[in-house]
């Protein structure tokens, strides 16, 4: 359907299952990806009082310092059910995206809330890596055209990091989506359980070995594609593109083809 700005805007990124993220150095070398070849800034894990508002400050130190600052280890954790707030390491962070002056809380076209990094490690059974962040709705005098190029920009921002950690990381399974919660989690991401179709989606082996390479490249939509050793799927070129007429009936009846059911 197409997108309203006359509400809020939530948009994310959610990799599950990362079989590349083994330890710290990992999820540092994605990180990294994001902040030299993506240009998000790091910043630091506290707001100050400016004009318009309050904000994090882009961190003085050497990002690496400041990677060593956002990190957190548990002795104790939870490897069964995969507790939010139990794992055995944690990484919490603000970024802020490269997107030009006025980019910030009182920015005219939407008011930015800084992306928001949260990434949980279960040892080697499981982990979950999310980045987004919600697009306050425009004031009146904003037009249409311009609220939508905003929304243009950090959407695609997000599904080139999407692309990038989900290939370099080894995701079991991606999205990039306008859902505010994790849909499918822990234990159903193991047993490769999908229940919707995204506007990006990545698959890994497990899933492509479950509901057949042919289901994910011969789904409709505007593009799927092989990336490492995954299929990208992605619905819509771009995220604020009208959806096509019956699009939504053909990807269910393409999938429930193939045994398997599921939402668009």
């Amino acid at each position: 359907m197409p997108v309203s700005t006359a509400k809020d805007i939530h948009l994310a990124v959610e990799l599950q299952a990362c079989k590349g993220w083994q330890g710290r150095e990992d999820f540092w070398n994605a990180v990294r990806i994001a902040i030299d070849d993506s240009g998000l800034i790091p910043l630091e894990n506290r707001l100050i009082e400016v004009a318009g508002g309050r904000r994090a400050r882009p961190v003085a130190a050497n990002p690496a310092e400041w990677f060593d600052g956002i990190h957190e280890t548990r002795d104790e954790w939870d490897g069964r059910d995969f507790h939010r707030l139990k794992p055995q390491e944690r990484f919490a962070a603000f970024l802020r995206a490269p997107l030009g002056e006025g980019w910030d809380t009182s920015d005219a076209v939407y008011g930015l809330p800084e992306l928001m990094l949260f990434a949980n490690r279960y040892g080697d059974l499981y982990n979950v890596v999310e980045l987004g962040c919600t697009l306050l709705k425009p004031s009146q005098n904003v037009s249409v055209q311009a609220a939508m190029e905003r929304v243009e920009d950090v959407s695609r921002l997000l599904a080139g990091l999407c692309r990038k950690w989900a290939e370099g990381m080894r995701a079991e399974y991606a999205i990039v989506t306008n859902r505010d919660s994790l849909e499918i989690y822990g234990r159903e991401v193991l047993n490769r359980v999908l229940k919707r179709v995204h506007w990006c989606n990545f698959y890994g082996p497990a899933y492509i070995e479950r509901y057949g390479s042919e289901t994910f490249m011969g789904a409709p939509g505007w593009r799927a594609e092989a990336l490492g050793d995954g299929i990208w799927y992605q619905v819509r070129e771009h995220f604020a593109d009208p959806e096509p007429k019956g699009l939504k009936e053909r990807i269910k009846a393409h999938f429930a083809a193939a045994g398997f059911r599921v939402a668009a």
